[in-house]
């Protein structure tokens, strides 16, 4: 048979293999970065991801696959976030960081339409269920870990998702709402939708005297304005009212801890979880999001407290300890050590 003729041959059945697994990831990117996108039921490879208007991303899932991964990773990105900037996003590059450390690496954005609804988690927990479920097959004898960020992330603990991982990585993941900041309650209660970019220059009351904007709420004074504008313009999408009120139900008083049953039941589970708690987060408070504040044992969880008190070289906000430049050092080279040190 001609060279040309074996050429053929295997093209058609790899075209032919890939079209029974077109609902699962399973094509092996090595030794190049493609990211893959779920268009549908079938992956495609990405291009031009600046080109892309986020605001169509939001429900897509996007992979970095790994040929051999030490531990397959699952990112949930915050509420109103593309999931594409755990790839992309200019000072950080943490997913591609992690995938040539040896990790596989999934991010999954929550859907537009489960935002329009009260019922935004069990809405999230469906459009989750057959990602992961096609991701298993790759992981399969490998251990599998969440890691979720912001109110996004508190997605993980859901007992269906849950039920999936080994372990956990949560980033400021609020455990419960008592306590909130008043500029927190403020915009969750701000009338209409509105994106994190709508909220350029918005002032919003600290908890004693005078104001603040939002930008000193989510990010640290570090990232200029224009840096905080260009992260809003590209990476976010709307939020409706209809999911803010939702949350602003649960806020309450710091004397009436109010923790979701199903929060509850994994604070006293055996999951391995790795804790990251920026002190300067002014969207979620490092308390909130405790597990051992909340009453789990000490052995429950290991904490990173990223202050400068700890020898961080500065102070982290609530986006900027996801993906700034100073976070690959400070957050996710500890992470990356945990993942390799712990037994799942």
């Amino acid at each position: 048979m001609k060279a040309s003729g074996i050429v053929s041959g295997h093209l058609f059945l790899l075209l032919l293999s890939f079209a029974f697994i077109a609902c699962t990831p399973l094509a092996i990117i090595e030794p190049t970065e493609n990211v893959w996108v779920l268009q549908g039921e079938a992956w495609e490879p990405l291009k031009h991801p600046r080109l892309l208007n986020a605001d169509s991303q939001t429900e897509s899932s996007f992979l970095m696959e790994h040929a051999k991964p030490e531990v397959c990773l699952v990112n949930v990105a915050e509420v109103g976030v593309s999931a594409e900037h755990f790839f992309y996003e200019e000072r950080g590059g943490v997913g591609r960081w992690l995938w040539r450390n040896g990790f596989s690496v999934l991010s999954i954005g929550i859907p537009k339409a489960a935002l329009k609804s009260s019922g935004w988690r069990e809405k999230t927990v469906d459009h989750l269920g057959p990602v992961l479920q096609g991701y298993r097959e790759h992981c399969r004898g490998v251990p599998k870990v969440g890691i979720g960020h912001g109110i996004g992330g508190s997605i993980l603990l859901a007992p269906e998702v849950n039920a999936y991982f080994d372990g956990v990585v949560l980033i400021s993941v609020p455990l419960t709402y008592a306590g909130t900041s008043i500029a927190t309650q403020t915009l969750l209660n701000a009338s209409g939708d509105w994106s994190w970019r709508d909220l350029v220059g918005f002032a919003v009351p600290m908890n004693f005297a005078g104001s603040t904007s939002m930008e000193e709420v989510v990010m640290t004074n570090r990232n200029t304005i224009a840096e905080r504008f260009e992260f809003y313009r590209v990476e976010s999408t709307r939020l409706p009212s209809a999911f803010r009120q939702d949350i602003a139900k649960q806020v309450s008083r710091v004397t009436d801890l109010r923790i979701s049953p199903e929060i509850n039941t994994w604070l006293y589970s055996t999951q391995p979880a790795l804790v990251v708690l920026p002190s300067g987060n002014g969207w979620i408070s490092s308390w909130q999001a405790d597990p051992i504040a909340l009453g789990a044992p000490a052995s429950r969880a290991k904490r990173i407290y990223i202050t400068r008190s700890n020898g961080s070289a500065r102070e982290f906000n609530h986006f900027d300890v996801f993906w700034d430049e100073d976070a690959l050092n400070q957050v996710w080279r500890p992470v990356a050590q945990w993942l390799r040190e712990t037994s799942f």
